[in-house]
């Protein structure tokens, strides 16, 4: 824990705040049995990515899923390939000011 310990009073306060959860059988039971959804951890997994690399990944399926067409193909890679850079460009900028900004 950073800073300075619990006084007296806060720590009984926090005793009797666990007291009160752990006599809420409702609670407890919602507390065991809770599960994920089934798309709730792609939903995480995706917020953490950063949105450059999810950018890198649907510009790499565009390209696999129109190789076979030649002259598409180049077109497309080449506005994808243009849009990331500059959505990777938009976001190096971003994080420079907020590093200066000291945050």
């Amino acid at each position: 824990m950073d800073g300075p310990d619990l006084s007296w009073r806060e720590r009984r306060i926090l005793r009797q705040i666990e007291l009160r959860l752990g006599q809420d059988a409702d609670l407890e039971l919602r507390l065991r049995t809770m599960r994920l959804g089934r798309w709730d951890g792609v939903r995480r997994a995706l917020r953490r990515l950063p949105p450059c690399a999810l950018l890198l990944v649907a510009v790499c399926a565009v390209g696999l899923a129109t190789a076979g067409v030649p002259a598409a193909a180049v077109a497309l890679r080449t506005v994808c390939g243009a849009a990331a850079a500059v959505a990777v460009f938009v976001l190096l900028r971003g994080a420079r000011r907020r590093a200066r900004r000291g945050r």
